[in-house]
């Protein structure tokens, strides 16, 4: 997960730098994989958890991390998006896939 959030950031900011659409677009269209990434680890780490309680000092400080890193993907994200509005003056046609199920997961939550 760190390194395809540090992948992003490194493509996000190149892209920023040489006002490239194309590349920016690929970031936004990208940020799924890693959403898909952070889902993954914490449905294991959940399982982990529940499995053992002596995991959960460690899992916590993971949970925590990986939401970082998956952050940092959705703020890669937003540029993309600026980046698009500044350059055609007009949003991405299309609405951002939200990919973090985590909420949803959790007693007394609905996915929305």
């Amino acid at each position: 997960m760190g390194r395809a959030s540090l992948r992003q950031l490194s493509d996000i900011l190149s892209a920023f730098q040489a006002a490239n659409l194309t590349a920016a677009s690929a970031v936004w269209a990208g940020d799924s994989d890693l959403d898909e990434l952070y889902n993954s680890l914490y449905g294991e780490l959940m399982q982990a958890m529940s499995d053992d309680a002596k995991r959960i000092p460690a899992g916590a400080h993971l949970l925590f991390i990986s939401k970082n890193f998956e952050r940092i993907g959705d703020h890669a994200t937003n540029i993309a998006e600026a980046i698009h509005f500044v350059e055609t003056g007009s949003p991405f046609p299309e609405a951002r896939p939200k990919g973090d199920e985590t909420a949803a997961a959790l007693p007394g939550r609905r996915a929305e």
